[in-house]
């Protein structure tokens, strides 16, 4: 922590960043106290640090693992820890989970406490292990952009999320859900990268409540800025379907729409050890009309849906 924030000046730690060519600090702002860790020694280990730490850097944050899995003691525990004794933590949660349950757990963050411990949702993906070591499914794409409205609505509890595994060599991969794959000489990016990628570039500071009624299998999450509405709607229905929206100020007539869709929800994006990627799911850009504050959005089966209106 000294080598990534101190002050070349006064810290040799510092000095030795400084001589590596990086004078400026790095502003390291929070640090994960072990990584899918549980019980009393580790507990006991963290507290220790914690106090330490906050003793010479008090602004930076400490993560609290929960084990590594979402449910069961282990994560009731560093919860209710979070509770009465680090309401300033931020607690790791990880998931591997089906494309069911990331559909089932769109709500899961409406229930839970507000104003203790925040939420990390440090590794998380759907994935089929029934399907070994294969690129992710544009299937799983869309469950994790449905469970994505439900963490941009509850974003005053989940602070962050982190999509794991990052990386993976063709033909040396350890886990089958890897968001992006490489060769020696080539990547190719999954359907679940378009979607990390979609949302986290079009995101407001402030969330937008919708009070319409949404079509069966349809989730929806809106958020704006001074400058624009994002909207994202993602149909996981083998059915066209709209949606009407009113928005509260004024926006352009062109609104833009960016959509990552296929009818076959096994698709993947392919990439062999020899040879160029073939995709088969990525996302295309269309134009369509608003009308003052109204949007009318058709969305097709199967498909995940950014507009972006500018705010007149």
């Amino acid at each position: 922590m000294e080598y990534a924030n101190g002050d070349p000046k006064t810290n040799k730690w510092a000095k030795m960043r400084a001589d590596a060519g990086h004078p400026e600090p790095f502003h390291l702002k929070m640090i994960g106290i072990g990584n899918e860790n549980y019980g009393e020694v580790y507990l006991e280990n963290f507290a220790i640090v914690k106090e330490a730490l906050h003793e010479k850097y008090p602004e930076i944050k400490c993560v609290l693992c929960s084990g590594a899995f979402i449910d069961g003691k282990t994560c009731k525990t560093a919860w209710q820890l979070g509770k009465e004794k680090y309401p300033d933590v931020y607690i790791d949660e990880h998931y591997y989970r089906s494309n069911e349950w990331f559909y089932d757990q769109v709500n899961r963050y409406d229930h839970y406490e507000r104003g203790i411990a925040k939420v990390f949702a440090g590794e998380y993906a759907a994935n089929d292990q029934s399907v070994p070591h294969i690129p992710n499914t544009f299937e799983s794409a869309l469950a994790e952009a449905a469970f994505l409205t439900g963490i941009e609505r509850n974003s005053d509890v989940v602070a962050m999320t982190s999509y794991a595994p990052l990386f993976s060599m063709i033909d040396g991969m350890q886990w089958n859900h890897n968001m992006i794959w490489f060769s020696p000489s080539e990547i190719v990016k999954t359907p679940n990268y378009y979607v990390q990628q979609m949302y986290a570039s079009n995101i407001g500071s402030e969330y937008v409540e919708y009070m319409g009624e949404l079509p069966e299998k349809c989730y929806l999450s809106i958020t704006k800025d001074k400058q624009h509405y994002y909207i994202k709607f993602v149909n996981a229905s083998n059915e066209e379907t709209h949606v009407d929206i009113t928005l509260e100020e004024r926006i352009k007539d062109e609104v833009k729409v960016t959509v990552l869709h296929s009818i076959d929800q096994e698709a993947v994006n392919v990439l062999e050890y020899k040879g160029e990627p073939q995709y088969h799911v990525w996302p295309e850009d269309k134009m369509i009309t608003g009308n003052n504050g109204n949007i009318k959005l058709e969305v097709l089966p199967y498909s995940i849906n950014i507009c972006v209106a500018d705010i007149i």
